[in-house]
Order: C-alpha cells, then sequence, then structure tokens
C-alpha cells in the first residue's frame, strides 16, 4: 500500500489532530491539524477530492498528492513574541473549533478566525510568577494530552503528572495529581513520567489515562476523581517513547445500569497490541484479555474501525549502532549511527 495524500513537514510535528463530517457546507471535510516547532498552527485538508481529477496512470504514480493548506492560526507569547507550538490538539465535537495545548494554558481557536489568534485563553494556573502552582490553585506544566467527551467534558494532561477537567467553555472544573499508589499497593515500577494520553470512554463517565515509562493504564470515573477503579497492567510500554491506546465501543450501553461495553486496545514496546475488555467493571491490576501479535518493533498507536472488523497499529523505531571509526569535522573518534524505520499494519479481526 502506498498514501494517496501526503505532507511534508519542514521539522517534525510536535501534533496533530484529524476532524471528519459526512457532507454538508463546512469549511472541514476531512481536515488535519498540525503542530510545527517555530511555525503557525496550520490547517489541511485530507479531502479525497484532491484525488479525485487524477487519471489512473497518474494514480499510480509514486509520489502522493500533496495535501492543501487551507490556513494559518496565530499562537505566540506576547512578552517575547515566540511562536508556540502546542503539544496537543484536539476538535471540539461539531468540528468548528480546536483547542491547543502548551505550557500552563490552553487555547481555543474558532476554525473560520484563521490567523488572529484564539478565541479564548484559559490558564491552567492564574500566574507564572507564583512558585507554588498558581498559588495553591490550578496545576502546572505542559499540556501534552486532550481529549473531550461524548457530553463536551475536556480532559487534560501534562508532563508533570497532573490532571485537569473543565467544562464545554474551558472553564476548571477540578484537577489532581496521579498518585504513587493504588489500592494501597506501591507502584513505583510502573509509575510515569508524565501524562502522554487521555481518552473518555464513549459514555463519558469513565477517563483512561496512560503515561511515558509506564507499564499500566489508570481508570478513573468522572463521578469521583478522588481515586482510580482500577488500572490495565502489563502493558509493557516502559520508555519515554510515547505508545498511544485507543478506546474502541462494543455496544451494549445501558444508561439505567452505568454499564458502557468497550475495550482498551494499547501497544507495546514487544510489537505486541494487549486488550482489556471492560476494565473498569474489575478492581485493582487486571491483565490483558487478549493479545495480538503485529511484529517485533513498538506499537506506537492503534485505531479500531467502529464496527470492529479491523485494526490499525503503526509501529516504529531509531536503531543505534556502536558506529564506526571517522574523521568528522577534524575530529577523529567513533562515531555512532541512527537509523530509522516504520510501517502501517491493518489487520482484520472477522
Amino acid at each position: 500500500m502506498r498514501p494517496c495524500a501526503g505532507f511534508t513537514a519542514p521539522s517534525p510535528v510536535r501534533a496533530l489532530s484529524t476532524y471528519q463530517v459526512d457532507a454538508g457546507e463546512s469549511l472541514l471535510r476531512r481536515g488535519v491539524l498540525l503542530s510545527i516547532k517555530d511555525q503557525y498552527i496550520s490547517l489541511h485538508s485530507a479531502s479525497q477530492d484532491a484525488t479525485a481529477s487524477l487519471s489512473e496512470a497518474e494514480a499510480g504514480k509514486l509520489e502522493p498528492v500533496e495535501i492543501s493548506k487551507i490556513s494559518s492560526y496565530k499562537l505566540i507569547d506576547h512578552k517575547t513574541e515566540r511562536v508556540i507550538a502546542p503539544y496537543s490538539l484536539t476538535f471540539s465535537l461539531d468540528g468548528q473549533k480546536f483547542l491547543a495545548g502548551s505550557k500552563n494554558q490552553i487555547s481555543i481557536f474558532d476554525i473560520h478566525h484563521k490567523t488572529d489568534g484564539p478565541i479564548q485563553t484559559v490558564k491552567t494556573i492564574p500566574s507564572n510568577r507564583n512558585k507554588l502552582k498558581g498559588g495553591g490553585r490550578g496545576y502546572k506544566g505542559y499540556v501534552s494530552t486532550l481529549a473531550i467527551s461524548s457530553s463536551s467534558v475536556l480532559a487534560t494532561g501534562t508532563w508533570s503528572r497532573s490532571v485537569g477537567i473543565h467544562d464545554s467553555y474551558g472553564q476548571a472544573i477540578t484537577h489532581f495529581d496521579l498518585p504513587n499508589t493504588l489500592h494501597g499497593q506501591h507502584v513505583d515500577e510502573r509509575i510515569g513520567h508524565g501524562v502522554s494520553q487521555v481518552k473518555w470512554s464513549p459514555c463519558g463517565t469513565y477517563l483512561y489515562i496512560a503515561e511515558r515509562n509506564s507499564d499500566m493504564i489508570a481508570i478513573y470515573d468522572a463521578r469521583n476523581f478522588s481515586f482510580a477503579l482500577a488500572y490495565c497492567e502489563g502493558r509493557n510500554a516502559m520508555t519515554m517513547q510515547k505508545l498511544g491506546f485507543d478506546v474502541w465501543y462494543s455496544g451494549g450501553w445501558d444508561p439505567s445500569s452505568g454499564i458502557c461495553s468497550h475495550e482498551i486496545w494499547a501497544g507495546g514496546m514487544d510489537g505486541k497490541i494487549r486488550v482489556w475488555k471492560d476494565p473498569y467493571l474489575k478492581e485493582g491490576p487486571v491483565k490483558a484479555d487478549q493479545v495480538v501479535d503485529v511484529g517485533e518493533d513498538p506499537v506506537t498507536s492503534t485505531m479500531v474501525r467502529h464496527d470492529g472488523q479491523m485494526v490499525v497499529a503503526a509501529s516504529g523505531c531509531h536503531d543505534f549502532d556502536e558506529g564506526i571509526k571517522g574523521n568528522e569535522r577534524g575530529v577523529p573518534g567513533i562515531y555512532p549511527r541512527f537509523s530509522e524505520r516504520g510501517a502501517l499494519d491493518i489487520l482484520s479481526l472477522s
């Protein structure tokens, strides 16, 4: 398989988010938001219209069609005039706004206002000058992940191991720091180094939290964030590399009983995807119900199709060798060599 459309960024992409609507006259049908260092946030069209006019001969070319850029959005530090590249991006449920997470703040943009800057900025701490966390209020750190529930409740995570909950207007509801113990068990060997991803259950009642260099995914109930319900263990993600997970709605949502059947699909360093079925119904450490073998490289991201018939697994890593003797820039020595590889696997679950 080869990509039918693509975009080459001038430097590594720090964050991205995608959105798709079925039809209508919306500005955005299939959009990709990109955060690139030292550049404005850019919105690109990933519509199939870009390839509709291609002939069969043109479609067989190796080079993919360039994804067109729709607009840019300013996010700058007004004190230093420095361009801020957010660490996380997500669209609102209707696709007309998007949120960007950066150091100690969440910026809200209207996609129709282009380079005019954010329409609203929510500070996670009242003052950056105070040595305390906002004078004892709020939470600090780089907002590394954003997730909006089906009821428009925003969850955020930071590299400083804090989690924030905000309403649909961005105002803070509550926040908490991730603990060092769960259910009375000391879990230092699984405690991470900053939240890498938060994701809501389909019903918006349960929040799943993953960290870098952590072997577990914590589960919290939105009705009571004082303690974790349980945690998915054995993920095999003891690395600073960001490994993502997906929440798949398997059906059976009963609002009266609170049952919302869903599964957690998470990649690991060993090239496997582990699946937990309804882990929120259990307590303490929850072992995976199923293990899917993908390959040898770390699985960095997973996505299950809505009908459960297919899963997409992205994998990749850097290789390092001891290097060879050389003389670079007039300095003799042994210089290490790096290489990188990646793959996108599409697995049938039928």
